[in-house]
């Protein structure tokens, strides 16, 4: 009986923590390089009255999308770097995001692709990054991460009544986050406590 229990009390558990990752909805902004090749991030922007049907709309005029060390603050200016800058005119802009490493230490280079230089950030001891949307005063995390397909991802961020958007290709966002994997420990083990008391 004590074993019937615990089998039950296990798939309970099992099934908060898939409720909270799925109830999760978007990815978690947070992400390190590829096993293989670069990260690339997409500006596709129609000017307004011209979307055509299906398509998503990007960068407004005015707003900009970058990339930050996910182990500093986003509204850090020197280790985030501005990426990619909406327009009232079409605009197709491809950003290559490259990070690369020296004596432990990593670094994020961010070209476009017909190789001109953007800039980069320092990561320091951890290769993780995450992106920002900014509307030239202040910056936004996303309020939505979409996986759209095999590695690539929908940035989102929505305010007053329209969206910004990001494509992301290659990217390779991280697991479960740790916090929720602790909470599935400690469940386990209280209910392993409790099934000896019974």
């Amino acid at each position: 009986m004590k074993k019937r229990y615990f089998f039950l009390d296990f798939v309970g558990i099992l099934f908060i923590l898939f409720q909270i990752e799925i109830g999760n909805a978007s990815v978690v902004n947070h992400f390190v390089p590829p096993d293989q090749g670069n990260s690339t991030v997409i500006n596709l922007n129609f000017p307004q009255g011209t979307l055509p049907t299906g398509r998503i709309k990007g960068l407004s005029q005015g707003w900009l999308f970058g990339v930050y060390d996910y182990d500093n603050d986003y509204d850090n200016e020197n280790s985030s770097l501005d990426l990619l800058e909406g327009s009232s005119e079409f605009k197709w802009d491809e950003v290559k995001l490259i990070v690369t490493q020296t004596d432990g230490k990593y670094s994020l280079n961010a070209t476009f692709t017909n190789s001109t230089f953007i800039g980069n950030i320092f990561l320091g001891n951890s290769p993780d990054f995450g992106f920002y949307f900014s509307n030239g005063t202040a910056r936004f995390k996303p309020s939505d991460i979409t996986q759209k397909g095999p590695k690539t991802y929908l940035f989102t961020y929505a305010h007053n009544g329209t969206e910004e958007n990001i494509w992301g290709k290659n990217l390779n966002p991280v697991p479960l986050p740790a916090t929720i994997m602790l909470l599935g420990t400690s469940l386990m083990g209280l209910l392993i406590v409790g099934n000896r008391r019974r």
